[in-house]
């Protein structure tokens, strides 16, 4: 699944307690989002000092379709014991595509989209 965000700027980025990622987002018309990573168990967001844009969309990979580029990355800047874990627990891997904007990649049990007044 994925969802498409051209063009939203971020406003926000937080962490709760549950250990909950969540993105809040203003879309092009103007209606926010908040984007919920639930159990977001690792992380790596980066561009943010550059520009607070999305590019494009967020793409999600369940553990038995996660790219080899992307796993080769994970190898690179986690454990490979982390990795193992992941890839047998109930994990999802969710990239931030960019062109120029904001990326990264989300590691969390699930996504939930919500559209906020």
């Amino acid at each position: 699944m994925q969802q498409n965000f051209h063009d939203a700027e971020l406003l926000g980025i937080e962490k709760n307690d549950k250990n909950d990622l969540i993105l809040k987002l203003l879309l092009q018309n103007n209606i926010k989002n908040i984007i919920t990573f639930k159990n977001a168990v690792w992380w790596k967001l980066s561009s943010f000092e550059n520009e607070n844009i999305l590019e494009d969309k967020i793409l999600e990979y369940k553990k038995s379709d996660i790219p080899n580029d992307i796993i080769k990355f994970l190898e690179k800047n986690i454990n490979k014991d982390f990795i193992e874990f992941i890839i047998k627990g109930d994990f999802n891997v969710y990239c931030i595509n960019a062109l120029k904007g904001c990326d990264g990649i989300i590691i969390a049990s699930e996504i939930i989209y919500e559209e906020c007044d």
